[in-house]
């Protein structure tokens, strides 16, 4: 019973399998995070999105940084 409670720090091949794959998950979450943060900011600054109103959000040259920024 002693040494079945004990801990000698070593992972089992459970463990291990479990962190290679939490690892994984994370990876790929972290890419789709970053492409889809991508294609938002493409979407905005080309000028196809529009707010509740029907315009335009963002146009070249006349929206102002602070506008931009604190929406």
């Amino acid at each position: 019973m002693a040494s079945i409670s004990k801990d000698n720090g070593e992972e089992t091949p459970l463990q291990v399998r479990l962190n290679g794959v939490a690892t994984f998950i994370g990876i790929v979450g972290l890419l789709v995070v970053i492409f889809v943060l991508v294609v938002l900011l493409i979407r905005y600054f080309t000028g196809h999105t529009e707010n509740t109103k029907g315009f335009v959000q963002f146009k070249a040259g006349k929206t102002s940084f602070s506008t931009t920024v604190c929406l």
